[in-house]
Protein backbone atom coordinates (compact mmCIF):
# COMPACT_ATOMS: atom_id res chain seq x y z
CA UNK A 1 0.00 0.00 0.00
CA UNK A 2 0.80 3.41 -0.51
CA UNK A 3 2.53 5.47 3.04
CA UNK A 4 -0.35 6.75 4.48
CA UNK A 5 0.19 10.44 5.74
CA UNK A 6 -1.12 10.54 8.86
CA UNK A 7 -1.13 14.65 9.47
CA UNK A 8 -2.37 17.14 6.68
CA UNK A 9 0.34 19.51 5.78
CA UNK A 10 1.51 21.10 2.63
CA UNK A 11 4.25 19.23 1.46
CA UNK A 12 5.31 16.60 -1.26
CA UNK A 13 3.49 13.29 -1.26
CA UNK A 14 5.25 10.70 -0.13
CA UNK A 15 5.94 8.39 -2.61
CA UNK A 16 7.09 5.51 -0.76
CA UNK A 17 4.90 2.11 0.18
CA UNK A 18 4.73 0.62 3.55
CA UNK A 19 3.22 -2.71 4.93
CA UNK A 20 -0.28 -2.66 6.11
CA UNK A 21 -2.79 -5.38 7.21
CA UNK A 22 -5.85 -3.80 7.85
CA UNK A 23 -9.34 -4.18 5.74
CA UNK A 24 -9.29 0.01 4.92
CA UNK A 25 -5.37 -0.68 2.94
CA UNK A 26 -3.33 -3.92 3.31
CA UNK A 27 -3.34 -7.48 3.71
CA UNK A 28 -6.62 -8.35 5.53
CA UNK A 29 -8.53 -6.11 2.68
CA UNK A 30 -6.98 -8.48 -0.39
CA UNK A 31 -7.42 -11.75 0.98
CA UNK A 32 -11.12 -11.19 1.81
CA UNK A 33 -11.94 -9.95 -1.93
CA UNK A 34 -10.06 -13.01 -3.15
CA UNK A 35 -12.00 -15.11 -0.12
CA UNK A 36 -15.35 -13.38 -1.82
CA UNK A 37 -14.30 -14.24 -5.13
CA UNK A 38 -13.52 -17.89 -4.26
CA UNK A 39 -16.70 -18.32 -2.78
CA UNK A 40 -18.72 -16.62 -5.64
CA UNK A 41 -16.88 -19.39 -7.82
CA UNK A 42 -14.98 -17.10 -9.71
CA UNK A 43 -11.50 -18.36 -10.82
CA UNK A 44 -8.76 -16.68 -9.55
CA UNK A 45 -4.95 -16.96 -11.15
CA UNK A 46 -3.45 -16.12 -7.21
CA UNK A 47 -1.25 -18.85 -6.38
CA UNK A 48 -1.56 -20.91 -3.06
CA UNK A 49 1.81 -19.83 -2.07
CA UNK A 50 0.68 -16.04 -2.10
CA UNK A 51 -2.21 -17.02 0.08
CA UNK A 52 -0.65 -18.77 2.68
CA UNK A 53 2.33 -16.24 3.16
CA UNK A 54 -0.92 -13.88 3.26
CA UNK A 55 -2.45 -15.49 6.37
CA UNK A 56 0.54 -16.07 7.75
CA UNK A 57 1.75 -12.87 8.03
CA UNK A 58 -1.71 -11.89 9.63
CA UNK A 59 -1.56 -14.98 11.95
CA UNK A 60 2.12 -13.77 13.16
CA UNK A 61 0.42 -9.93 13.60
CA UNK A 62 -1.83 -11.48 15.95
CA UNK A 63 0.42 -13.01 17.96
CA UNK A 64 3.26 -10.56 18.19
CA UNK A 65 2.44 -9.74 22.03
CA UNK A 66 5.75 -6.94 21.57
CA UNK A 67 3.73 -4.86 19.09
CA UNK A 68 -0.10 -5.71 19.59
CA UNK A 69 -2.15 -4.47 16.48
CA UNK A 70 -4.70 -1.95 17.90
CA UNK A 71 -8.76 -2.98 17.95
CA UNK A 72 -10.81 -1.90 15.10
CA UNK A 73 -12.59 -3.00 11.93
CA UNK A 74 -11.06 -1.03 9.34
CA UNK A 75 -7.38 -0.97 9.78
CA UNK A 76 -7.31 -2.84 12.98
CA UNK A 77 -7.61 -6.62 14.46
CA UNK A 78 -10.86 -6.99 13.92
CA UNK A 79 -10.39 -6.92 10.11
CA UNK A 80 -7.84 -9.39 10.38
CA UNK A 81 -10.55 -11.41 12.05
CA UNK A 82 -13.30 -11.70 9.48
CA UNK A 83 -9.83 -11.65 6.37
CA UNK A 84 -9.18 -15.26 8.46
CA UNK A 85 -13.07 -16.41 8.43
CA UNK A 86 -13.47 -15.22 5.08
CA UNK A 87 -10.41 -17.28 4.27
CA UNK A 88 -11.50 -20.62 5.94
CA UNK A 89 -15.50 -19.84 4.28
CA UNK A 90 -14.06 -19.97 0.97
CA UNK A 91 -11.53 -23.18 1.91
CA UNK A 92 -8.17 -21.56 1.44
CA UNK A 93 -7.05 -22.51 4.77
CA UNK A 94 -8.45 -25.15 6.76
CA UNK A 95 -10.20 -23.84 10.66
CA UNK A 96 -7.18 -25.22 12.73
CA UNK A 97 -7.43 -24.58 16.28
CA UNK A 98 -4.71 -22.37 15.46
CA UNK A 99 -6.45 -19.99 13.40
CA UNK A 100 -9.56 -20.14 14.94
CA UNK A 101 -7.74 -18.59 18.84
CA UNK A 102 -5.82 -16.32 16.75
CA UNK A 103 -9.53 -15.01 15.08
CA UNK A 104 -10.86 -14.88 19.08
CA UNK A 105 -7.49 -13.41 20.00
CA UNK A 106 -8.18 -10.73 17.64
CA UNK A 107 -11.98 -10.16 18.35
CA UNK A 108 -11.33 -9.87 22.02
CA UNK A 109 -9.48 -6.57 22.37
CA UNK A 110 -11.83 -3.93 23.68
CA UNK A 111 -12.12 -0.65 22.29
CA UNK A 112 -13.31 3.06 22.88
CA UNK A 113 -15.42 5.08 20.88
CA UNK A 114 -18.95 3.39 19.21
CA UNK A 115 -18.62 3.52 15.79
CA UNK A 116 -18.04 1.20 12.74
CA UNK A 117 -14.37 2.31 11.64
CA UNK A 118 -12.64 1.58 15.30
CA UNK A 119 -15.75 1.37 17.36
CA UNK A 120 -17.96 -0.86 19.17
CA UNK A 121 -19.92 -1.12 16.32
CA UNK A 122 -17.51 -2.49 13.92
CA UNK A 123 -16.21 -5.09 16.41
CA UNK A 124 -20.09 -6.27 16.60
CA UNK A 125 -20.11 -6.41 12.67
CA UNK A 126 -16.62 -8.66 13.03
CA UNK A 127 -18.26 -11.16 15.82
CA UNK A 128 -21.37 -11.31 12.94
CA UNK A 129 -19.18 -12.17 10.53
CA UNK A 130 -16.52 -14.54 12.51
CA UNK A 131 -18.90 -16.28 14.29
CA UNK A 132 -19.29 -19.55 12.49
CA UNK A 133 -16.18 -19.81 13.86
CA UNK A 134 -16.24 -18.32 17.22
CA UNK A 135 -17.30 -20.68 20.72
CA UNK A 136 -20.97 -20.32 21.60
CA UNK A 137 -19.59 -18.86 25.39
CA UNK A 138 -17.06 -16.55 23.73
CA UNK A 139 -19.12 -15.18 21.09
CA UNK A 140 -22.04 -15.19 23.29
CA UNK A 141 -20.26 -12.87 26.35
CA UNK A 142 -18.19 -10.29 23.78
CA UNK A 143 -21.53 -9.46 21.64
CA UNK A 144 -23.37 -9.27 24.84
CA UNK A 145 -20.80 -6.46 25.94
CA UNK A 146 -21.24 -4.68 22.68
CA UNK A 147 -24.64 -4.56 22.39
CA UNK A 148 -24.94 -3.33 26.22
CA UNK A 149 -22.55 -0.50 25.03
CA UNK A 150 -24.29 0.69 22.56
CA UNK A 151 -28.12 0.66 24.05
CA UNK A 152 -26.59 2.14 26.97
CA UNK A 153 -24.64 4.88 25.25
CA UNK A 154 -27.70 6.12 22.72
CA UNK A 155 -28.72 9.18 23.49
CA UNK A 156 -31.98 10.06 24.46
CA UNK A 157 -33.02 11.73 20.73
CA UNK A 158 -31.57 8.21 18.86
CA UNK A 159 -27.77 9.41 18.44
CA UNK A 160 -24.35 8.59 19.72
CA UNK A 161 -21.95 11.06 19.86
CA UNK A 162 -17.85 10.79 18.31
CA UNK A 163 -14.79 12.07 20.06
CA UNK A 164 -13.19 14.80 18.17
CA UNK A 165 -9.88 15.10 19.94
CA UNK A 166 -10.07 17.42 22.72
CA UNK A 167 -13.08 19.30 20.77
CA UNK A 168 -16.50 19.00 22.21
CA UNK A 169 -18.37 15.41 21.00
CA UNK A 170 -20.13 15.89 17.66
CA UNK A 171 -22.84 13.77 16.38
CA UNK A 172 -21.63 12.23 13.20
CA UNK A 173 -24.03 10.69 10.50
CA UNK A 174 -22.50 8.68 8.40
CA UNK A 175 -21.74 5.07 7.78
CA UNK A 176 -17.85 4.55 8.85
CA UNK A 177 -17.66 7.02 11.51
CA UNK A 178 -21.15 7.94 12.65
CA UNK A 179 -24.87 7.08 13.30
CA UNK A 180 -25.74 5.33 10.00
CA UNK A 181 -22.97 2.56 10.50
CA UNK A 182 -23.83 2.16 14.40
CA UNK A 183 -27.21 1.65 12.66
CA UNK A 184 -26.38 -0.85 10.05
CA UNK A 185 -24.32 -3.17 12.91
CA UNK A 186 -27.90 -2.92 14.85
CA UNK A 187 -30.08 -4.18 11.75
CA UNK A 188 -27.32 -6.89 11.07
CA UNK A 189 -27.70 -8.54 14.55
CA UNK A 190 -31.80 -7.84 14.56
CA UNK A 191 -32.01 -9.52 11.61
CA UNK A 192 -29.95 -12.51 13.09
CA UNK A 193 -30.99 -12.71 16.55
CA UNK A 194 -34.61 -10.43 16.64
CA UNK A 195 -33.65 -8.89 19.86
CA UNK A 196 -36.53 -6.19 20.92
CA UNK A 197 -34.05 -4.08 22.58
CA UNK A 198 -32.36 -3.99 19.84
CA UNK A 199 -35.26 -2.86 17.81
CA UNK A 200 -36.34 -0.55 20.10
CA UNK A 201 -33.01 1.29 19.74
CA UNK A 202 -32.54 1.09 16.18
CA UNK A 203 -35.87 2.94 15.31
CA UNK A 204 -34.92 5.41 17.60
CA UNK A 205 -31.48 5.91 15.88
CA UNK A 206 -33.36 5.84 12.31
CA UNK A 207 -35.51 8.30 13.61
CA UNK A 208 -32.48 10.67 14.46
CA UNK A 209 -31.25 10.59 10.63
CA UNK A 210 -34.87 11.06 9.36
CA UNK A 211 -35.13 14.02 11.65
CA UNK A 212 -32.08 15.69 10.60
CA UNK A 213 -32.82 14.45 7.03
CA UNK A 214 -31.96 18.51 4.61
CA UNK A 215 -33.63 19.03 1.24
CA UNK A 216 -33.15 21.50 -0.95
CA UNK A 217 -34.77 21.19 -4.67
CA UNK A 218 -34.75 18.08 -5.99
CA UNK A 219 -31.31 17.36 -3.60
CA UNK A 220 -31.73 15.10 -0.23
CA UNK A 221 -29.25 15.14 2.18
CA UNK A 222 -27.40 15.08 5.67
CA UNK A 223 -24.53 17.36 6.51
CA UNK A 224 -21.72 15.30 7.58
CA UNK A 225 -22.19 16.27 11.65
CA UNK A 226 -23.89 18.30 13.86
CA UNK A 227 -21.33 21.52 13.78
CA UNK A 228 -20.50 22.28 10.25
CA UNK A 229 -22.77 22.39 7.46
CA UNK A 230 -20.40 20.28 5.35
CA UNK A 231 -21.81 17.68 2.98
CA UNK A 232 -20.30 14.63 1.28
CA UNK A 233 -21.70 12.20 -1.34
CA UNK A 234 -19.10 9.08 -0.91
CA UNK A 235 -20.24 5.49 1.20
CA UNK A 236 -17.79 6.28 4.17
CA UNK A 237 -18.75 9.40 5.47
CA UNK A 238 -21.53 10.63 2.53
CA UNK A 239 -24.96 10.77 1.97
CA UNK A 240 -24.79 6.39 -0.03
CA UNK A 241 -23.72 5.53 3.17
CA UNK A 242 -26.78 6.98 4.79
CA UNK A 243 -28.88 5.38 2.46
CA UNK A 244 -27.63 2.37 2.81
CA UNK A 245 -28.58 2.43 6.30
CA UNK A 246 -32.47 3.02 4.91
CA UNK A 247 -31.94 0.14 2.77
CA UNK A 248 -30.85 -2.56 5.00
CA UNK A 249 -33.44 -1.37 7.79
CA UNK A 250 -36.10 -1.49 5.11
CA UNK A 251 -34.88 -4.97 4.31
CA UNK A 252 -34.83 -5.88 8.29
CA UNK A 253 -38.37 -4.12 9.03
CA UNK A 254 -39.93 -3.25 6.34
CA UNK A 255 -41.19 0.60 6.73
CA UNK A 256 -42.01 1.88 3.27
CA UNK A 257 -40.85 4.94 4.65
CA UNK A 258 -37.68 3.57 5.08
CA UNK A 259 -37.30 2.33 1.25
CA UNK A 260 -39.08 5.98 0.03
CA UNK A 261 -36.38 7.66 2.13
CA UNK A 262 -33.50 5.84 0.59
CA UNK A 263 -34.57 5.68 -2.89
CA UNK A 264 -35.00 10.16 -2.75
CA UNK A 265 -31.16 9.92 -1.92
CA UNK A 266 -29.86 7.96 -4.47
CA UNK A 267 -31.88 9.60 -6.99
CA UNK A 268 -29.90 13.13 -6.09
CA UNK A 269 -27.71 11.56 -8.34
CA UNK A 270 -27.55 11.72 -11.75
CA UNK A 271 -28.89 8.55 -13.67
CA UNK A 272 -25.32 7.98 -15.55
CA UNK A 273 -23.00 9.77 -12.55
CA UNK A 274 -19.66 10.29 -13.90
CA UNK A 275 -16.49 10.87 -11.58
CA UNK A 276 -12.69 10.99 -11.59
CA UNK A 277 -13.11 8.84 -7.59
CA UNK A 278 -13.21 5.19 -7.82
CA UNK A 279 -12.76 3.64 -4.84
CA UNK A 280 -14.91 1.52 -2.87
CA UNK A 281 -14.70 3.95 0.64
CA UNK A 282 -14.72 7.52 -1.61
CA UNK A 283 -15.69 6.73 -5.18
CA UNK A 284 -18.60 4.98 -7.38
CA UNK A 285 -17.22 1.79 -6.94
CA UNK A 286 -18.94 2.15 -3.50
CA UNK A 287 -21.77 4.23 -4.77
CA UNK A 288 -21.97 0.86 -7.42
CA UNK A 289 -22.49 -1.13 -4.27
CA UNK A 290 -25.29 1.21 -2.67
CA UNK A 291 -27.03 0.34 -6.24
CA UNK A 292 -26.94 -2.79 -6.06
CA UNK A 293 -28.07 -3.42 -2.62
CA UNK A 294 -30.91 -1.33 -3.84
CA UNK A 295 -31.69 -3.25 -6.85
CA UNK A 296 -31.58 -6.71 -4.04
CA UNK A 297 -34.09 -4.85 -1.75
CA UNK A 298 -36.53 -3.25 -4.27
CA UNK A 299 -36.29 -5.34 -7.03
CA UNK A 300 -36.94 -3.09 -10.74
CA UNK A 301 -34.39 -1.72 -12.95
CA UNK A 302 -33.77 1.37 -12.38
CA UNK A 303 -30.87 0.64 -9.71
CA UNK A 304 -29.31 -1.91 -11.74
CA UNK A 305 -28.79 -0.07 -14.63
CA UNK A 306 -27.14 3.18 -12.84
CA UNK A 307 -24.99 0.15 -11.15
CA UNK A 308 -24.49 -1.36 -14.81
CA UNK A 309 -23.66 2.15 -16.21
CA UNK A 310 -20.49 2.36 -12.88
CA UNK A 311 -19.16 -0.92 -14.22
CA UNK A 312 -19.15 0.45 -17.47
CA UNK A 313 -17.32 3.65 -16.76
CA UNK A 314 -14.55 1.63 -14.48
CA UNK A 315 -13.99 -0.72 -17.55
CA UNK A 316 -13.16 2.19 -19.61
CA UNK A 317 -10.59 4.22 -17.07
CA UNK A 318 -8.90 1.13 -16.34
CA UNK A 319 -5.35 0.53 -17.67
CA UNK A 320 -3.29 -2.23 -18.92
CA UNK A 321 -0.25 -3.56 -18.07
CA UNK A 322 1.35 -7.19 -19.29
CA UNK A 323 -2.50 -8.15 -20.09
CA UNK A 324 -3.73 -7.31 -17.06
CA UNK A 325 -6.48 -5.14 -16.15
CA UNK A 326 -5.73 -2.00 -12.83
CA UNK A 327 -6.97 1.18 -11.40
CA UNK A 328 -5.42 4.12 -10.50
CA UNK A 329 -7.35 5.16 -7.53
CA UNK A 330 -8.25 8.69 -6.14
CA UNK A 331 -5.19 10.35 -5.58
CA UNK A 332 -2.45 7.81 -5.99
CA UNK A 333 0.38 7.96 -8.01
CA UNK A 334 0.38 3.78 -8.95
CA UNK A 335 -1.78 1.50 -8.44
CA UNK A 336 -2.61 -0.37 -5.09
CA UNK A 337 -4.53 -3.87 -4.15
CA UNK A 338 -6.09 -2.13 -1.37
CA UNK A 339 -9.51 -2.71 -0.39
CA UNK A 340 -11.34 0.61 0.42
CA UNK A 341 -9.08 2.85 -1.50
CA UNK A 342 -7.59 0.58 -3.96
CA UNK A 343 -8.00 -2.06 -7.03
CA UNK A 344 -9.76 -4.83 -3.99
CA UNK A 345 -12.71 -2.38 -3.65
CA UNK A 346 -13.63 -2.11 -7.46
CA UNK A 347 -13.07 -5.57 -7.84
CA UNK A 348 -15.49 -6.49 -5.68
CA UNK A 349 -18.09 -4.36 -6.92
CA UNK A 350 -17.55 -5.75 -10.31
CA UNK A 351 -17.69 -9.22 -8.86
CA UNK A 352 -21.08 -8.47 -7.12
CA UNK A 353 -22.60 -6.90 -9.88
CA UNK A 354 -22.19 -10.04 -11.76
CA UNK A 355 -23.14 -12.36 -9.35
CA UNK A 356 -25.75 -10.23 -7.97
CA UNK A 357 -27.74 -10.97 -4.74
CA UNK A 358 -25.06 -13.95 -4.42
CA UNK A 359 -22.33 -12.04 -3.11
CA UNK A 360 -23.42 -9.71 0.13
CA UNK A 361 -23.11 -6.49 0.92
CA UNK A 362 -19.17 -5.64 1.92
CA UNK A 363 -18.11 -6.68 5.79
CA UNK A 364 -21.79 -7.73 6.18
CA UNK A 365 -22.23 -11.68 7.26
CA UNK A 366 -23.78 -14.07 5.12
Amino acid sequence: SNTVQKHQEIVNRPMGTSHYVGLREGISGVLYVISRCKMAEVSLTTSPQIIDAACRNLFDTCRNTSQPVEPGLFSGSYGIAIALASAIDAGLIAADAEIIECIQKCLGASTEGYNLANGAAGKGMALLCCLPFLSHAFAKEEMQTVVDTLLQQQQSDGSWLSSSGNQKPLKVSGYGYGVAGILCFMIAHYSQFHDECVRTSLIKGLTWLKRTVKRKKDNVFWYRDNKKSTIDIWLMEGISGIALCFIKAYEALGQADYKTLAEEVLWTFPRMYVSGRLSLAEGIAGLGEVYLEAHVAFGGDEWLIRANAISQQLLHTSRFLEGRRYWIVEDNSNPTADFMIGNSGILHFLLRQLKTGNTPFPLFPK
